[in-house]
């Protein structure tokens, strides 16, 4: 009978090895791809390192990116382009809100397993961002209801066609001077 677990997720690995150099270097705002890259690589998880883990750096794992097409927030790109790991309140992309954050429980090696105790004991709770998710892109939606009911499209059009009035439209009968030549407006 095999005992051997079955291959960890690449994400998960990126996560993991994220995680790591978060424990080992504390004062780290973040890291560069090329970090995790070799941090994964360093894990020996009995495989060389796998071919998708670049795009998982990069662009699948990171939470405040358009998803293409994974939607994981297990890393979040600072200002200066650094990684790090997800933490709860990290604004995301709104595509991205149903997706994990952390591995799933029992899916990390025994020899790691208690990493994600650390992660959500101490990581998660120190450094809490304010807001959920981006402020603006959380107004999307806001006033639905009351646009239906007032008719949509056509209560804006009706608002559009009498914004001079019903008598008054907007006429330039002046040419405007710019530079050296007249333009009629």
């Amino acid at each position: 009978m095999d005992t051997r677990l079955p291959p960890m997720k690449i994400a998960d690995e990126v996560w993991l090895a994220t995680a790591l150099l978060q424990r080992e270097q504390p004062a780290r705002r973040g890291f560069s791809g090329a970090e995790i890259l070799c941090k994964v690589g360093q894990l020996h998880l009995g495989r060389p390192t796998r071919s998708g883990v670049n795009a998982h750096i990069y662009l699948h794992c990171v939470a405040n990116k358009k998803p293409n097409p994974a939607r994981l927030r297990l890393l979040f790109r600072n200002e200066d382009g650094s990684l790090r790991l997800f933490r709860p309140g990290d604004p995301y992309h709104p595509e991205r809100k149903s997706g994990r954050a952390t591995p799933e429980p029992g899916s990390l090696p025994p020899e790691y397993a208690e990493i994600l105790g650390w992660y959500q004991s101490e990581y998660a709770r120190s450094g809490r961002s304010r807001n959920i998710e981006d402020p603006i892109l959380g107004l999307r939606g806001v006033g639905k209801e009351l646009w239906k009911d007032l008719g949509g499209e056509t209560f804006i059009t009706g608002l559009r066609k009498n914004w001079f009035g019903e008598t008054r439209k907007p006429v330039r009968d002046k040419p405007i001077v710019r530079g050296r030549s007249r333009v009629r407006a």
